[in-house]
């Protein structure tokens, strides 16, 4: 059975750094499971054992040997074959907490964010009028608000009528890189 298959993958985007021959490269893990990785960029080979090292927010650093079981032009796919002590245990709770984006909404109507966190998990609604953010109150769990950057004073000074944290707005721009994005929204889901 196909390794995806038997492991669910959660969007990620999770600091990585492993040595390849004499340089030290640091990745980003876009996707985690139980059972493995995939890193996008890596240059490595199908087949390669690569020990690396994962920031596993709440969890700290963890060293694995993995293994390359499929190379693309985008990345690789890495099967974990062992870690520390309690690894296995650690990256559950960890998924089994990203299994929760679901119970946290975010407001967007621009893509692609949008499309990329509702492929992560998350309950996505369109954004409300500046003048009907009150509705962002009405018992969901609002994680984020994402205004074009032109509209994001406008919605910070809504919030603050109903002293509102003003850290839930993302203001939307042409240089907003996508994947932080699912980790920000992650850290304010798992805090």
């Amino acid at each position: 059975m196909d390794q995806q298959r038997k492991f669910p993958r959660k969007r990620v985007h999770l600091k990585v750094t492993y040595d390849r021959a004499q340089d030290f490269v640091e990745q980003y893990a876009v996707n985690l499971s139980a059972g493995g990785l995939f890193l996008a960029g890596a240059a490595v080979e199908k087949g390669e054992e690569v020990s690396l090292t994962i920031e596993l927010p709440g969890h700290g650093t963890l060293t694995l040997l993995c293994e390359v079981m499929h190379v693309a032009p985008e990345g690789a796919g890495l099967q974990i074959k062992t870690g520390p002590r309690g690894y296995a245990e650690m990256l559950e709770a960890y998924l089994l907490r990203l299994g929760r984006r679901s119970e946290g909404t975010v407001y967007v109507n621009e893509e692609p964010w949008r499309t990329m966190i509702v492929d992560g998990g998350y309950t996505v609604l369109p954004l409300p009028a500046v003048t009907d953010v009150r509705k962002i109150f009405s018992g969901l769990r609002a994680i984020a608000l994402m205004p074009l950057l032109e509209h994001a004073e406008a919605y910070s000074q809504a919030l603050e009528k109903y002293d509102a944290d003003p850290e839930l707005i993302i203001p939307v721009h042409d240089d907003l890189p996508l994947e932080p994005v699912i980790a920000w929204l992650d850290e304010r889901l798992l805090a």
